[in-house]
């Protein structure tokens, strides 16, 4: 219980400390690119994904067309050190929104995502003091929130077209995201929003291919995002030499931080009715502290369309998070690893489109990545 308690006051310190570094968990980031198609960051295949995607991909939309999506996932009872669980926030927005106008073979697009999303679950504390120093009887509770929104601009172009059918595509994407961090602990309250900016660069290339019937290759680099900012609290907590919490005025600086990002992924369109789409992804994590390894996801997807208004696809994502030095403490060996079985379904009617998708890692997830995620996209081409 002691151990407990030192690592519930380390983890939300950042009210009773000069600088506050975020935590970002991996289950926070859950699937954000999780589709019918299974999941895949180097190319897009739902419009209300685009905000999360390569900016080139937007190609694929020849008409005016709009998306939105709504994402759940279970509850982690334990999702990381200390018993601490994981819940996804019902923050009243959507998981991702997208509208595309085309002009001629240009492609405008306006997005909003959430990149980020969890509440960390503590259990109840018990007030101490020095005259009761096992317990008053009375409790408090720990809340912390926290969630990363985006909001984007991008354009793609077809700079290349070849007389074989071969298309080049080159894409960019402005983002605008908000860091939302929101915490209580016993009388003290702390609410905060943090903006930056970021880009991203992308690049789509397809041709016909002797041996099947299509192939394309999309690639795409997503620079860090840095969030910063110096506040001043009213009636932040404070603990005095004898450990009796009493309120005070403070003020800190919080910083947090989500690395560049760079992934390459093939479409492959062996027949009419099935395709393969596989992707590999690298999340330069080292780059914002020497406690992290960097980060290597990869998934395939297999998909088939029986009839032309359905078509379902299978697949896996695997994912992971490494630590180095003393804070391998914190990562527990492969508590972390997780191999998602990934299953999605598409309704084609008139000029709307339902996406279903389910992500699971509960047979090959590690302790503290043991999820189901669902997804439900609606689209319409005008």
């Amino acid at each position: 219980m002691k151990i407990k308690y030192l690592f519930y006051i380390l983890i939300v310190s950042f009210v009773i400390a000069q600088e506050s570094i975020v935590t970002f968990l991996p289950q926070g980031f859950n699937i954000i690119q999780l589709g019918s198609n299974g999941f895949i960051n180097s190319t897009v295949t739902d419009v209300s994904q685009i905000s999360l995607g390569n900016p080139a991909s937007n190609h694929e939309f020849n008409r005016i067309s709009l998306g939105i999506s709504a994402q759940i996932e279970s509850f982690l009872d334990t999702a990381w050190i200390a018993g601490i669980g994981h819940q996804r926030l019902n923050n009243v927005q959507p998981q991702s929104f997208g509208f595309i106008i085309p002009f001629s073979g240009i492609r405008v697009g306006i997005g909003f995502g959430q990149k980020y999303n969890s509440r960390l679950d503590f259990d109840e504390l018990e007030i101490r003091t020095v005259e009761f120093p096992e317990g008053t009887g009375e409790t408090f509770q720990i809340e912390h929130e926290t969630y990363v929104t985006n909001k984007s601009l991008q354009l793609s172009y077809p700079a290349f077209r070849g007389n074989n059918q071969e298309l080049l595509v080159i894409g960019g994407r402005i983002s605008i995201n908000k860091l939302h961090v929101e915490q209580v602990i016993w009388k003290s309250s702390s609410q905060e929003s943090i903006s930056s900016h970021n880009w991203a660069l992308g690049i789509s290339y397809s041709t016909p291919c002797i041996f099947i019937k299509r192939i394309k290759f999309d690639a795409f680099y997503e620079k860090e995002i840095e969030f910063k900012k110096y506040v001043e609290v009213l009636d932040s907590l404070h603990f005095e030499q004898n450990y009796e919490p009493i309120i005070v005025d403070m003020s800190y600086s919080i910083k947090g931080d989500i690395p560049r990002y760079i992934s390459m992924g093939t479409v492959l369109t062996i027949t009419k009715r099935i395709q393969m789409i596989c992707s590999i992804s690298k999340l330069y994590w080292s780059k914002i502290s020497d406690n992290y390894k960097n980060q290597v996801e990869t998934s395939l997807n297999i998909s088939y369309r029986p009839v032309e208004f359905l078509h379902a696809s299978l697949g896996f994502y695997n994912t992971d998070r490494r630590y180095t030095g003393v804070s391998q403490l914190y990562s527990a060996g492969n508590k972390f690893k997780s191999t998602f079985i990934t299953m999605g379904l598409t309704l084609n009617y008139l000029n709307f489109n339902i996406n279903l998708s389910l992500a699971d890692s509960h047979l090959f997830g590690g302790k503290w990545r043991k999820q189901t995620i669902g997804n439900i996209s609606i689209g319409f081409h005008f």
